[in-house]
């Protein structure tokens, strides 16, 4: 019996939601007329934002990470244990 988003933990209970939302969507449009291809557009092009949006964020994770490594790298570890 598969879980419902009431009944799953909050980290499974987003996806089950969106899960269900994007079914209804999906049926709803059907529903009002939308084709096999319009309904491919839809979660192909949802797809691409989160592609988009997951390639932006780790861009800038690797930014914020880049220059404190870089600085680390930089430091003379003699002097560093010295406590100079």
């Amino acid at each position: 019996m598969p879980l419902t988003a009431i009944e799953a933990p909050p980290p499974i209970a987003a996806p089950i939601s969106t899960g269900i939302r994007a079914c209804r969507t999906t049926s709803v449009r059907t529903a009002l007329g939308a084709t096999r291809r319009d309904v491919v557009r839809m979660v192909v092009k949802e797809g691409d934002s989160m592609t988009v949006l997951g390639t932006v964020l780790g861009v800038v994770a690797l930014a914020a990470t880049a220059v404190p490594a870089h600085r680390a790298a930089s430091i003379n570890p003699v002097s560093s244990l010295r406590g100079d």
